[in-house]
């Protein structure tokens, strides 16, 4: 059932982020989830993502806003800055490698520079299980506001990131040593709302109320897959989520005028039928649209 991340992979941590829970929402069946914000309240400190170590359940990793990347070792009991004096301190989305679980991944979306005032890439890179990072080996001025990183949930070394408006989808395959474009949405203007990796290699990509869609990646494989897709006037900022264990079943969020509006494809995105539309009751732009990753309802 879409709702909130509960994988083993990333869990929403406060309520507000990866992204934001939209209190009560409406399900396919006849059941309805309840959801409570138990905190942050101030915007600063507020989690972004979270990720659980798939080497080791009781390591949990968090981005923060403005906060930096904060470690758990007792499955949240503690946690423990990884540096309070880091930069950036903005970290808006993470993830780990599928095979080397001491390689991570954070974005910053925002304009970096070092103490020099040199312009940084705004995608950070770690060995070390998150403990230190490092710019990755990218032209700044290709890689920046990314909103999102994503690693392929089964090829170690393969990781996307998300440019917002007016940015691309650019592909490392080597653990972020070396980073190409993949795709930049035809449209102008634009805003990249999601991206998804499938298990099988295909990658999805949300544009504003379009989906477009790859075998495997490559630059020049990017397809329109909306047979089905109606998002209605002012909607747009899509969401994207898949069940890990039939990732034939897809989910497209859309979001305007107060409401969300859910699509569902059951044959890999070759089309979609709508679901259901309601209201959060909260205004925001920051959205996740997760499934359960064995139950694709």
């Amino acid at each position: 059932m879409p709702g909130a991340m509960t994988g083993p992979e990333h869990e929403a941590a406060d309520g507000m982020s990866r992204d934001n829970v939209f209190g009560e929402i409406p399900c396919t069946g006849s059941a309805l989830l309840a959801y409570q914000n138990i905190g942050a309240s101030n915007s600063a400190g507020r989690i972004s993502c979270l990720v659980v170590d798939h080497a080791n359940s009781a390591h949990w990793v968090a981005s923060t806003h403005t906060g930096g990347i904060w470690h758990s070792w007792n499955a949240g009991s503690t946690w423990t800055p990884a540096d309070d004096r880091a930069l950036p301190l903005r970290a808006l989305w993470i993830d780990q490698d599928a095979e080397d679980p001491a390689l991570y991944y954070f974005c910053a979306f925002d304009e970096i520079e070092d103490p020099d005032g040199q312009a940084l890439p705004d995608v950070f890179r770690s060995e070390d299980g998150g403990l230190t990072w490092a710019p990755i080996n990218a032209p700044p001025s290709a890689v920046r506001y990314s909103r999102k990183v994503v690693c392929s949930p089964t090829t170690g070394g393969l990781m996307y990131t998300m440019g917002s408006t007016l940015g691309s989808i650019h592909r490392t395959v080597d653990g972020g040593q070396s980073f190409e474009v993949v795709f930049t949405p035809p449209e102008f203007p634009y805003t990249i709302g999601d991206i998804e990796v499938l298990p099988d290699g295909q990658v999805f990509v949300a544009v504003d109320s379009s989906i477009y869609r790859s075998p495997n990646g490559d630059p020049g494989t990017f397809s329109l897959a909306t047979t089905g897709l109606a998002i209605g006037q002012g909607y747009g900022l899509l969401e994207l989520g898949y069940c890990a264990s039939q990732p034939d079943r897809l989910y497209a969020a859309s979001f305007g005028s107060g409401n969300i509006r859910l699509h569902a494809s059951s044959d890999g995105g070759d089309s979609w039928s709508f679901l259901n539309s309601w209201s959060p009751g909260i205004q925001t732009e920051n959205h996740v649209l997760a499934v359960a990753p064995s139950d694709p309802d």
